[in-house]
This record gives C-alpha cells, structure tokens and sequence, in this order.
C-alpha cells in the first residue's frame, strides 16, 4: 500500500492527540467550579489539540488518496470560502446580476 508507513503515524499520532483531548475536557470540567483561571488556560490548550487533530486529519486524508498538494495552507477550507460576512448578500456569487 502506498504511503502506509505515514498512515500509521499519522493515525497513531492521532489517537494520542484524542486522548489528551479527552483529558484536557475532564480536567477542565473538574477546576470550572474551583478554578475558573487554569481551566481557561487549559481550554486553550484544548482548542490548540483540536486544531492538531484538523491538520492531522488533512495530512491523513493526503497521504489516503495520494494528493501531494491538497490544501497546502493547513485549511479545511477552499480559497474564498470565508470571505462573506454575516448578514452580507451574496450578489455576484450566484452568477445573477442584480436589478
């Protein structure tokens, strides 16, 4: 199979990163009453393990199918996919012009 030693890894690394996931939201649900400061400080290191388990599933799915270049800016999302704002119109992007 082709890039199977980098699914492993990838999949291995990823199970590690869920566990700590998973820690991370227990401790923190433990100090909320007691603590709120160092469980605002783990809730960021929880985001920042989540944001691992994101680029860790897009290399997963590169080394899957076999792209090389698949979203080479670590994103989920495809060029433009964020540039709207809430409440915008969406003129022009249909393809319709207003009238």
């Amino acid at each position: 199979m082709k890039n199977k030693e980098e699914i492993v890894n990838v999949s291995r690394q990823l199970s590690k990163i869920t566990e700590r996931i998973c820690d991370l939201a227990e401790e923190i649900d433990k100090l909320q009453p007691v603590n709120a400061d160092l469980a605002d400080t783990y809730e960021a290191f929880l985001i920042d393990e989540v944001t691992h388990v994101q680029i860790s599933a897009l290399e997963l799915t590169r080394f899957v199918t076999g792209e090389e270049n698949a979203n080479v800016d670590e994103s989920a999302f495809a060029e433009g996919e964020l540039n709207s704002v809430v409440g915008e119109k969406e003129e022009g992007r249909s393809g319709s012009k207003g009238g």
